[in-house]
């Protein structure tokens, strides 16, 4: 029978996520890590909490880039304005 693991060790975690344990741990002590749970003295994290810890990341991206986008658009604006009025004083 070929079984897919179903959760991971913190260790295991941390090498599929490219992160240390101790980012690991800066994440829980921030609130931000993944849902864990134990299993007699091992700590686990399910393949579930996985994927909502990575759904919650990319939306927390994507709404720090939305917040961003008005600032970035105004300041690319300014850009242009500049340079236009840079080029039309060279001409």
């Amino acid at each position: 029978m070929d079984f897919q693991a179903l959760a991971f060790t913190i260790n295991e975690w941390c090498t599929a996520r490219r992160f240390s344990r101790g980012m690991f741990y800066n994440l829980q002590k921030a609130g931000k890590g993944p849902r864990v749970h134990k299993v007699g003295d091992r700590t686990l994290i399910s393949i579930e909490a996985d994927r909502e810890w990575l759904k919650q990341r990319e939306a927390e991206a994507e709404a720090e880039i939305a917040a961003k986008a008005p600032k970035n658009a105004a300041k690319a604006s300014a850009i242009a304005a500049a340079k236009a009025s840079k080029a039309r004083g060279a001409s």
